[in-house]
Formats: structure tokens, C-alpha cells, sequence
């Protein structure tokens, strides 16, 4: 029964670190990747954004505030599924790792989303 049990931990570990890693490429290209060859990623994006907000001395355009709105629903969506990866995946795979009376992952407590991402806009 042992051995069966651990081919499910191993596949459960490889399944986390997948999703993992599809997490991670919403946010940043994958290191060693051409940007030619894979886009841009929301984190370049926005160091893109903010550098031509930041290297100017005038007020965002009409197109900027527009691309920002864009990139904080793409984020909306990005910082969603890294939650759902953290506070669902993680720790369905600590509940099959303790029920294998194996060690848990240490999973970090993450801090509360801003106000903005919930809706609140008294605070921007």
C-alpha cells in the first residue's frame, strides 16, 4: 500500500508544481525564454507602463489610464489564481501529505488584497 501511496504523492507534488509554474507565467516570462519568442508578461507590462508614465513630467494620457485599467483586470485575474494556488492547491496537498503521515509544506500566510482589488475606490 505504501508504494501506491507514494506514486499519488509524486504525482500530487508534480501536478502542484505545474500549476505552479503556469501560475508563475502569467505573471513573468519564464526565465532563459526569448521575449521575441513569448511576449510580454503582466510584471513587464507593467515596469513597461509605469517607466512611460514615470519618465515624463506630465499626467497620464487618456491611452495610459486606459492600458493601466486593462492591466489591473489582468491582474485581478493573476493574483486570484496565485490565492487559489496558495490558500486550494497547497493545501489539498498538505491534507494528502499528512494523511501519508509525511511532513507538510510550510505554505506563507499571504497579506489581504488591497483595497482597490476589492472594489474599494476611497483609498486610490
Amino acid at each position: 500500500s505504501g508504494l501506491k501511496d507514494s506514486k499519488a504523492v509524486e504525482k500530487a507534488i508534480a501536478s502542484r508544481r505545474e500549476e505552479l509554474s503556469s501560475v508563475e507565467n502569467l505573471l513573468a516570462r519564464p526565465e532563459g525564454r526569448a521575449f521575441w519568442s513569448e511576449g510580454s508578461r503582466l510584471v513587464e507590462r507593467l515596469n513597461s507602463l509605469f517607466g512611460s508614465i514615470d519618465g515624463v513630467n506630465a499626467p497620464p494620457t487618456a491611452a495610459q489610464i486606459s492600458y493601466f485599467e486593462e492591466l489591473v483586470s489582468e491582474f485581478k485575474t493573476a493574483i486570484s489564481k496565485v490565492r487559489d494556488y496558495f490558500e486550494v492547491s497547497l493545501k489539498d496537498l498538505n491534507n494528502m501529505l499528512t494523511r501519508e503521515k509525511l511532513p507538510p509544506l510550510l505554505i506563507p500566510q499571504l497579506p489581504p488584497p488591497p483595497a482597490w482589488i476589492c472594489g474599494d475606490t476611497s483609498s486610490k
